[in-house]
């Protein structure tokens, strides 16, 4: 099961024991957090309803009162299911759909090319973010300082033997528990943890994973 796959499960029914889901939830701390967030926002709704309401003796204008009273806390409610709803919507479980979508406004970079960065442009576009490669480590082709989420980040493109791959480096993002698959508009990737955030290998018919590993393995945090 995907992580887009289980969130639909999740938003549906956050008590789900789908064996499915809870096979998935053991090895995803993504969709752990996830789950807890959408269990917390039913809660949240349930006492929204659950507010007692001490009504008077009835009264031909107490009745209209009572409807009133009871308006509001509808309109109260659907605030905080919209306020929720946008919350959950900009946390952790969209950051995949984001950098994909990053990703394609460069789609053009993720070529195979016998190009490299050089060594001065490549260590300006780390040193923005606190980092750098280990000497010779990898073949970037492409090395570009990107606005995500309101912070400059390195946006590389990296040749592997199995092609080329793009990588993010996201020092400011929150550090994730484990390894995250991306499965969006005809890329795979990975969100991997880091020594200071996360960082992000996306490609196309290309062992991202392997790669990313490779990457991590390279960058230098200071």
């Amino acid at each position: 099961m995907k992580c887009h796959e289980l969130q639909t499960v999740i938003g549906a029914d956050p008590k789900s024991t789908d064996p499915e889901v809870l096979a998935h939830l053991e090895g995803c701390s993504a969709c752990t957090e996830y789950r807890e967030q959408m269990r917390q926002m039913d809660q949240l709704i349930y006492r929204a309803l659950a507010v007692p309401v001490d009504l008077p003796a009835p009264r031909p204008i107490a009745k209209k009162a009572f409807v009133e009273r009871w308006q509001i806390a509808a309109s109260l409610v659907a605030s905080v299911m919209v306020a929720a709803s946008i919350w959950v919507a900009s946390t952790r479980e969209s950051l995949a759909e984001q950098i994909v979508t990053h990703t394609e406004h460069e789609s053009f970079a993720i070529v195979r090319t016998d190009d490299r960065v050089d060594a001065k442009t490549l260590n300006d576009v780390l040193a923005e973010a606190g980092v750098s490669l280990k000497a010779n480590a990898a073949d970037v082709s492409y090395a570009s300082s990107c606005d995500f989420h309101g912070h400059n980040v390195p946006h590389l493109v990296v040749q592997t033997a199995q092609g080329p791959v793009t990588v993010l480096v996201l020092t400011h993002e929150k550090p994730a528990q484990s390894m995250q698959e991306i499965d969006e508009n005809g890329y795979e990737g990975v969100i991997m943890p880091a020594p200071r955030g996360v960082i992000a290998v996306l490609g196309k018919d290309v062992p991202v994973e392997e790669a990313a590993e490779k990457v991590l393995r390279e960058i230098e945090y200071w």
